[in-house]
């Protein structure tokens, strides 16, 4: 993971392209770990291949620092880029989230110029709600919503 996180195109939409220390990664780790005891099926799951278990990236489904909704996300290595990874994992943990954890909603944001995040998105079938979201002191982010189509409100 820290191979990951320190791939300086794979951060530039998360950090600016700065690397993830490795204090900082244990210590997300460690909580992670933390969490799977606390939050009953969320999570972060290692993204492998299915042909030869090569690690591309990882993705989760967690609980949404700004608002009470549960989180989408992905990181994947840029050899995985392009290639549909990221899209049949997120609507693989869509999927899960709405049938086996009976989520209402789930909520992702991305940079205003990851374009490739956006598509993934839209392809899973999250809605854009807002062009001016903020994250973790980040501004003009773009804040989507994907409503679970077995819900009755």
């Amino acid at each position: 993971m820290f191979l990951l996180d320190s791939d300086p195109a794979v951060m530039r939409y998360i950090t600016g392209g700065k690397p993830t220390p490795r204090a900082t990664l244990k210590e997300k780790i460690e909580k992670t770990i933390e969490s799977y005891k606390k939050e009953n099926g969320l999570g972060l799951w290692l993204t492998v291949l299915k042909e030869n278990d090569e690690l591309i990236g990882w993705h989760f489904i967690k609980p949404f620092i700004e608002a009470p909704h549960i989180e989408l996300g992905y990181r994947l290595y840029q050899k995985a880029w392009g290639k549909g990874y990221a899209t049949e994992m997120a609507n693989g943990l869509a999927n899960y989230g709405f049938q086996e954890l009976n989520l209402p909603k789930l909520v992702a944001i991305t940079d205003k110029e990851n374009i490739g995040s956006q598509n993934v998105l839209s392809k899973v079938g999250f809605q854009l709600l807002s062009k001016q979201a903020a994250y973790h002191g980040f501004d003009d982010l773009y804040y989507y919503e994907l409503e679970n189509p077995n819900s009755r409100t």
